[in-house]
């Protein structure tokens, strides 16, 4: 995919350029944090990003969320044992109040 942007110097399109493979080099897990530094383009316009405390909280919870696992496993196992000891129970009532509550 290709974008023109009007205006735009030789030495912009090429800090943007790197900043991208940066980006890309991150993502694929190439590049850690100090490295990341070394090679981080100059910035000639002289900007800067600053990030709110709720923009950096909500990172925290994103990459703490990230690294917990999808299923809990825990609960898996022991709902496999009861089911394999025959002592699993199914509440009928309460599985009927929740059809009956969920939205159509």
């Amino acid at each position: 995919m290709s974008v023109e942007i009007k205006n735009l110097s030789q030495a912009q399109a090429k800090n943007a350029r790197e900043s991208r493979e940066l980006f890309q080099a991150r993502q694929a897990g190439g590049v850690g944090p100090q490295a990341s530094k070394a090679q981080a383009p100059a910035n000639s316009a002289g900007d800067t990003v600053t990030l709110t405390k709720t923009a950096k909280r909500l990172n925290d919870i994103q990459q703490k969320i990230s690294a917990q696992p999808v299923v809990d496993a825990e609960k898996v196992e022991r709902l496999r044992q009861s089911i394999a000891a025959g002592t699993y129970k199914i509440d009928v009532e309460k599985i009927a109040e929740r059809l009956m509550n969920e939205e159509i």
